[in-house]
């Protein structure tokens, strides 16, 4: 009895583990990032507007656009998820953006409506 306790206790804490890394799904990535900010050490601030645009900044007064999209279950941008795309991994708001070509893993976190332009990151 005490084994079929171990067993089962031990297949709930690995479907626990893979849910917590498993992919999210297209709607999950475009919920989490549309009107939200995404922010990294490596590369500062960047906001997602409903209408497909980003605007960035590295944090030293950078500041360029682009673009962004979901294809399936795919991140698609004008930065380094490129025309490749990216999924995305994590447990909000610490995420993952993984390159499917594996050459590109980073964290980000999110932060809730425009971060950039409250902190006067983005004017």
């Amino acid at each position: 009895m005490l084994k079929v306790f171990g067993l089962i206790l031990v297949l709930l804490l690995a479907a626990s583990i893979n849910a917590l890394a498993a992919d999210l799904t297209g709607r999950q990535i475009r919920d989490a990032l549309t009107g939200n900010s995404i922010t990294s050490p490596d590369f500062g601030c960047v906001f997602y507007s409903r209408y497909g645009k980003t605007v960035a900044t590295d944090g030293a007064g950078n500041f360029s656009t682009g673009e962004w999209s979901i294809e399936g279950d795919l991140y698609f941008s004008s930065g380094s998820c490129g025309t490749k795309g990216c999924t995305l991994s994590g447990d909000f708001p610490d995420l993952v953006f993984q390159r499917i070509d594996g050459r590109y893993a980073q964290p980000a976190t999110v932060i809730n409506g425009n971060f950039c332009e409250k902190n006067v990151i983005i004017s």
